[in-house]
């Protein structure tokens, strides 16, 4: 991970899982404790469920309710119609902007698919994990790339 120098991405991912399991939770019950939520989350307590679905909520990730009296927790629908021109003007704005991450994604995936450097270096990783078939150090790079 440290080699690859995907920490950081590991590090969202591990932040990001709470949330996914509260999410996950919300399509299943209607009603549930503070306590559970913790639990299934693999959170500290309640009290740490709270803040993060209090996130949540200021985020519009979830639309919930907290009974502090009792600790549990009211999971609502979202009160979003989606039938508004303001709405498909937002809803198509991010369409495009999804579009366009795509297409910068596209044209980064074709830039390193022709860059000789970057595959040298996946051609050496390959030869070092017996990659490549099994061609193992036979295979030259130049070969394998037309270069």
């Amino acid at each position: 991970m440290l080699q690859d120098r995907n920490a950081g991405l590991v590090k969202q991912v591990l932040a990001s899982l709470p949330v996914r399991t509260i999410q996950r939770l919300t399509q299943t019950y209607l009603t549930l404790s503070l306590a559970d939520i913790a639990r299934a989350a693999g959170l500290a307590g309640p009290a740490e469920a709270e803040a993060v679905i209090l996130r949540m909520v200021a985020r519009r990730q979830v639309f919930a309710r907290i009974n502090d009296r009792d600790g549990m927790v009211t999971f609502m629908q979202d009160p979003q119609q989606y039938n508004s021109a303001a709405m498909a003007r937002k809803i198509d704005g991010a369409i495009k902007q999804c579009m366009s991450l795509s297409s910068q994604v596209q044209a980064v995936q074709d830039s390193l698919l022709l860059d000789k450097s970057y595959l040298n270096k996946v051609v050496m990783r390959e030869r070092g994990s017996g990659g490549l078939g099994g061609l193992g150090s036979a295979v030259d790079a130049d070969l394998v790339f037309g270069a």
